[in-house]
């Protein structure tokens, strides 16, 4: 392609462009595609002589698209979080109708005025048609399946989870209703672990004196701040993925399990059906009963489960893989 992209991320710590993989997977999709990327995390550093600018978020992509249009150029702008959510889903000060006035109109004047908005799902396209975007299209995220893939030699003996312990994803994670259902399939189940893994948070607190309260201490596990490595071993080692959350974007995680042919247990919310298809079960996010049943259905029959986690594994190589989203980003960027 041979153009020169400036990459804004939205995000000041360089560190978080290795950490984070959709940054890392975009920064590479553009190399593989010929682009001479140069990253700006600083507004400093968003020069105005590029061919094209692509950045991350609805809200901080105000910057690079202002000095787009200033070198009549033109931007791509992902998107793919609460911040365009703007039905009663995300009960969250990350959702649109609980940004400041001056935050929404940023939001707004970025979705009508972008070259091109890359929504990461159809139910984020939804949202940002809805706020007045003039083109938009969906260019799922890609798991890297090369990386995050099956390894039968790993024992299957653990529930998983990933959720940050903060307030907000208590409460959209269902954390207190996995700590509920857990009672219930470990009737069944003695043996069984439960690892919850995130981000070190104070709100991590709460979790404990529930897990406690519950007398569940030793089947709960707490993980803060694992490395990638450590969360695919954790994936490996699932015998289901559960997260029963009130709403997606998209669904990294679910999405990060099929790879590893681990059967998911969701909810029927936002972007998670778009993601799981028909390759795992969903449960009712506010009843515990129900997302217990969900999961015991899965440990009760092996071959359902190994089935589904197959076929979870094919989903994501066919339609979700960083291959996939490579050549879609190709096409847009064609198009342009």
């Amino acid at each position: 392609m041979n153009k020169r992209v400036c990459f804004f991320p939205g995000v000041r710590d360089k560190r978080l462009l290795e950490m984070v993989n959709w940054y890392k997977n975009d920064i590479q999709i553009l190399k593989d595609l010929g682009c001479d990327v140069k990253i700006a995390t600083y507004l400093s550093e968003i020069l105005p002589n590029f061919d094209l600018y692509f950045s991350w978020w609805a809200t901080t992509s105000i910057y690079p698209l202002i000095k787009a249009q200033l070198s009549r150029k033109s931007i791509i702008v992902v998107i793919g979080g609460s911040e365009v959510v703007h039905l009663d889903k995300e009960p969250t000060a990350a959702a649109y109708p609980n940004k400041p006035w001056y935050v929404r109109k940023a939001i707004k004047y970025c979705v009508k005025h972008a070259t091109m908005i890359a929504c990461i799902s159809e139910s984020i396209k939804k949202e940002v048609d809805s706020l007045g975007a003039k083109k938009s299209r969906v260019v799922y995220l890609g798991i890297d399946t090369k990386l995050y893939k099956p390894n039968p030699s790993k024992p299957k003996d653990i529930v998983f989870t990933v959720s940050h312990f903060t307030e907000n994803h208590i409460q959209r994670k269902r954390l207190f209703e996995i700590i509920e259902a857990a009672e219930i399939i470990l009737s069944d189940f003695p043996e069984l672990k439960f690892v919850i893994a995130g981000a070190k948070t104070t709100a991590k607190t709460k979790i404990k004196e529930r897990i406690k309260d519950a007398g569940l201490e030793r089947y709960f596990l707490l993980l803060e701040g694992i490395s990638e490595a450590e969360k695919i071993e954790y994936y490996q080692r699932s015998l289901v993925y559960l997260q029963p959350t009130l709403h997606e974007a998209f669904g990294v995680s679910n999405a990060e399990a099929m790879s590893c042919g681990i059967p998911v247990v969701s909810s029927k919310v936002a972007a998670v059906p778009e993601v799981v298809g028909d390759c795992g079960l969903y449960a009712d996010p506010f009843d515990a009963r129900d997302i217990a049943n969900k999961v015991l259905i899965l440990l009760r029959n092996d071959e359902l489960r190994k089935n589904l986690g197959h076929r979870a594994r094919d989903r994501i190589k066919r339609h979700l893989s960083y291959n996939k989203r490579r050549e879609t980003m190709r096409e847009v960027i064609h198009s342009l």
